[in-house]
């Protein structure tokens, strides 16, 4: 988050693009007095708030070429880049974080002692080149990276969910997993599980959701939420 500070820092200070708020993205699936159907693995409800930011993700292990003679290191399959900046145009300014000041090198071998540039990549995922903000010049890298990028949403620290997870039912419990996200939302902060004996009493009490067990077997819940 470090990394996305200053270029957005470096955005507002040179001017020649605009920096991309946030969108803010509520998710509450709690549908009260419907029967609900879930299998094993699937969540009974979502609650949280998600700030995101446009970003893009990486289709495959990758090596980066050379450019502007400037020796990237590799990319990982999955690997995220962030989208703080937009160019009139429409294309976005994407870094990944992961990336730093220490991991690229000059054509030669000696450390980069400029800021690196920042990507810029059209909404649909094409690469088009590099953004220098200290003189405010995109350099195009037409043909380069063709394909590996895909577009996603990216959640920032201050995004929050919580979910409830199915798991079965062994014998005459059933079995939960209750986790809360915070940030990139790639692993739980809080991981529970939970069960509960339903042989005479078939309403549950899960972090204040009230919850009548229709019927349950070891791959999936019927279920209906009371409040």
């Amino acid at each position: 988050m470090r990394n996305i500070a200053v270029i957005l820092m470096g955005l507002l200070m040179f001017g020649c693009a605009t920096t991309v708020k946030p969108t803010e993205k509520n998710i509450n699936t709690l549908v009260s007095g419907v029967v609900q159907t879930r299998s094993v693995g699937e969540p009974m409800f979502e609650k949280g708030l998600l700030k995101v930011l446009p970003g893009f993700i990486a289709t495959a292990n990758y090596y980066l070429p050379e450019m502007d003679n400037l020796v990237f290191p590799a990319v990982k399959r999955g690997a995220i880049w962030m989208c703080s900046g937009m160019l009139e145009g429409g294309d976005y300014l994407c870094s990944n974080p992961e990336i730093t000041q220490k991991d690229v090198l000059t054509d030669t071998g000696a450390p980069v002692t400029d800021k690196l540039p920042i990507f810029v990549i059209k909404p649909w995922g094409e690469f088009h080149g590099l953004y220098y903000a200290d003189t405010r010049r995109v350099s195009e890298q037409r043909n380069r990276l063709h394909g590996l990028f895909s577009a996603i949403e990216v959640p920032l620290q201050d995004s929050y969910k919580e979910q409830l997870i199915y798991n079965g039912k062994t014998d005459s419990t059933i079995n939960l997993t209750y986790q809360e996200f915070v940030g990139n939302q790639k692993q739980p902060s809080v991981s529970q599980g939970l069960s509960y004996e339903i042989t005479s009493v078939n309403m549950l009490n899960v972090k204040n959701v009230m919850i009548e067990v229709v019927e349950a077997t070891d791959s999936s819940i019927k279920y209906i939420v009371k409040n």
